[in-house]
């Protein structure tokens, strides 16, 4: 058995916040007083981020990462640039204490980890190649 399994969402929040001076309670309190209203940690968080989402609707995305591993500008730039609008501007904050502070609009629809998680075919079978080639072709347009 692999260390983490089964995945347990509090333990991943936990050991963020053990790798960093910040709170929990300091990280939801920023993104509240950005947009306002509540917010709800994502399903599946990074080993090196704590996600959020956050708003009256929670209609955004909030993103703590670790001070020595912000977000690369440039290529989310780039990838605005390339892929238009399905690609959220992301916008950046002062950071606190020692993580980077990013938001962005959240963008409805279905998670890929949502499908993958709900998928009820073999990974190889004819049916999940078809529902895969669907789902990339949705992403392209």
């Amino acid at each position: 058995m692999s260390p983490g399994y089964p995945y347990s969402r509090d333990n991943a929040i936990s050991n963020f916040f053990a790798k960093t001076s910040t709170s929990r309670k300091a990280c939801d309190e920023k993104a509240i007083s950005i947009v306002g209203g509540r917010v709800e940690p994502v399903a599946v968080q990074g080993n090196c981020s704590y996600s959020i989402y956050a708003g009256r609707n929670l209609e955004f995305v909030f993103q703590f990462r670790l001070a020595s591993l912000p977000l690369n500008l440039e290529t989310l730039q780039l990838a605005r640039k390339i892929h238009g609008s399905v690609t959220p501007v992301i916008l950046t904050y002062e950071q606190l204490e020692d993580v980077h502070v990013y938001a962005m609009p959240r963008i409805q629809g279905v998670t890929y980890l949502d499908f993958i998680l709900a998928d009820k075919y073999p990974q190889n079978s004819k049916e999940n190649f078809a529902l895969r080639k669907t789902l990339v072709a949705d992403i392209a347009r």
